[in-house]
């Protein structure tokens, strides 16, 4: 691998995750009441539903139990969209606090017509919002009772790459005071900050992609493991319907997002983003660019930018020689290649790649955008990458290397035996999925495909060679993806010790 490292002098966009205070492995999350991003928590019975009654270990039991939110389940399979448990049958502990999200939130955006954009994407109603920068508005925030969260400022653009071509915009935003300043409030039971994500999830018609992605991430480990909160919402722009939206953190240093020190000025804590949009430092790791972005400390200086730099080189030089562990945390990449290769995600590994690293520790890797997965979408070139059988056939120089190291490999078989006793047997992902239906559901989702039609979210508007499965209603979106699921859980199982 040819290795080529400078440095410029332009802003670096840099992510770091980490979680200081995670749960146990045998106890469930904080039951709250989340181009381009955490409900969970299993039903129990102080949170609208029941709890699992019965059942053996998750990778085994053989009595019956209450199998979800949905409704009774055995452990031969019952009816997963209906919430009941699958062939893995039991009861794993992991999701027993109850859904973290159980009524949808309400978000209505404000904006002077005059700040607006009247040449917008041919598929977005016009006056919309730009890209080129924060327009002000007035946000407000709702709960699922009604009460008010935030009732503010806020700077608000159109966000992503690919994304920027959908129909239905993601927007980056920002809670201000008057005098323009960050105003950082908690939100939904998220915390505090100024900086969030307003996703659309246009090219997902379960719309629950990414949070099932970055959920299961995030209770796949402790401080090594961040995956970004989000919580479900209705939007509304100028009082006109948007459909549904996720709120969501924003990938950065922060004690409740990515959890590590904070920079002191010097470079001792920084987040890495593999980016060719916007370069501050040019690394040849393997990956489709070799251009990296420092998205926290933001902004970033000149010291920053040759720490970034250094220890770009060093994991580069560490790739060629086999000792890139010591530089990146092997749980850590372990668990993030699993994910990868479960959602079997096609920009696993050449795009969306964040590392986080403070001074003195190795770096770990967060998931960010994975709603082109699960089975979706179908590539003209006939990669498999919507069938559940299969390894992702793209593999960068970067994870062809980690995926060569004998510790790795056997780790890897380890982990999976671990997570399918648990986070991932068949029972807990039917059980999670059901949960995102508690608020993805009814007239919510009516009105969201009544402004966004279901058969026209057409991935081949954005790139010609690639393409979605007809599917004619979220309902039956949510069944293909629950079945596709177990179906690549069965396979993995079977294939695990040849990735």
């Amino acid at each position: 691998m040819s290795l080529r490292i400078s440095i410029l002098t332009l802003p670096l966009l840099l992510t770091i995750a980490c979680r200081s205070a995670e749960p146990p492995e045998d106890s469930g999350g904080d039951g709250d009441g989340d181009g381009d991003n955490s409900a969970s928590g299993g039903a129990s019975s102080g949170n609208g539903g029941s709890p699992v009654s019965g059942g053996g270990p998750a990778t085994g039991g053989t009595a019956t139990g209450d199998g979800g939110m949905g409704g009774e389940g055995n452990s031969g399979g019952a009816d997963p969209s209906s919430g009941g448990s699958t062939a893995t049958g039991g009861g794993d502990p992991v999701l027993d606090n109850g859904p973290m999200q159980e009524k949808l939130a309400a978000v209505e955006v404000t904006c002077s017509v005059l700040d607006m954009e009247t040449d917008c994407n041919e598929t977005t109603p016009a006056p919309c919002i730009g890209e080129d920068g924060k327009i002000s508005c007035v946000l407000k925030i709702f709960d699922g009772e009604g009460a008010s969260v935030y009732d503010g400022r806020v700077g608000i653009e159109r966000r992503g790459r690919s994304s920027l071509n959908f129909p239905k915009p993601n927007y980056a935003i920002e809670f201000r005071k008057s005098d323009g300043s960050d105003n950082p409030k908690s939100c939904l039971g998220m915390g505090k900050e100024a900086d969030w994500i307003l996703n659309g999830d246009w090219a997902d018609r379960s719309l629950m992609r990414n949070s099932l992605a970055y959920d299961l991430f995030d209770d796949m480990g402790a401080e090594t493991h961040y995956g970004p909160e989000s919580r479900f919402a209705t939007l509304s722009l100028n009082g006109n319907p948007q459909g549904i939206y996720r709120l969501s953190e924003r990938i950065k240093i922060d004690d409740d997002r990515v959890n590590i020190p904070p920079d002191t000025g010097a470079g001792t804590s920084m987040v890495l983003k593999l980016d060719n949009e916007s370069e501050d430092v040019t690394a040849d790791l393997g990956f489709l660019t070799d251009a990296w972005q420092i998205v926290s400390p933001n902004p970033s200086n000149i010291t920053h930018r040759a720490v970034a730099l250094t220890w770009l080189n060093n994991l580069a030089d560490a790739l060629d020689d086999g000792t890139m562990f010591e530089h990146l945390n092997i749980e850590n990449v372990v668990d993030w290649v699993l994910l990868q290769e479960l959602a079997k995600n096609i920009d696993a590994y050449q795009l969306s790649i964040f590392f986080s690293w403070t001074n003195g520790e190795t770096a770990n890797l967060i998931p960010w955008d994975l709603d082109l997965a699960f089975g979706q979408p179908t590539s003209e070139s006939n990669d498999g990458n919507d069938s559940p059988e299969g390894w992702l056939t793209t593999r960068s120089t970067f994870i062809e290397n980690i995926l060569q190291d004998e510790t790795f490999q056997n780790r890897l078989v380890e982990r999976w035996a671990e997570l399918r006793a648990n986070r991932f047997s068949d029972a807990s992902l039917n059980r999670r999925i059901d949960q995102y239906l508690v608020v993805l559901s009814g007239a919510a989702i009516d009105e969201n495909f009544s402004v966004w039609p279901i058969d026209e979210v057409d991935f081949t508007l954005i790139y010609d060679d690639y393409s979605f499965y007809p599917i004619d209603s979220h309902a039956a979106e949510v069944d293909k993806l629950r079945a596709w699921i177990l179906a690549r859980l069965a396979w993995m199982d079977a294939n695990i010790e040849t990735l």
